[in-house]
């Protein structure tokens, strides 16, 4: 069952993007609105399903404290000056 959906208050730009690209794509305005907004919600719910990709961390990486201490570990070697190559 479909429910009728009101929207309310679109500005005019809007008004006449939707208009032109109706008739670009050759469908009517309740179509595209239509196709628009099920793309948008499906978007929303695959968003919606990794929360992950909201934290900046996780898109830039991120480590765990046992991460940090392991690369420490692993590149301790080059914080050790080699006096035998300075003379």
């Amino acid at each position: 069952m479909s429910a009728p959906i009101t929207i309310k208050s679109v500005d005019d730009e809007t008004a006449n993007w939707i208009s032109q690209e109706a008739e670009r794509r050759g469908v009517d305005i309740q179509s595209l609105i239509l196709d628009i907004f099920q793309k948008g919600i499906e978007v929303e719910r695959r968003m919606s399903g990794n929360r992950l990709l909201d934290e900046p961390h996780t898109l830039a990486g991120g480590w765990t404290e046992g991460d940090a201490k392991r690369f420490l570990n692993a590149i301790s070697d080059f914080e050790k000056v080699d006096e035998e190559l300075w003379h």
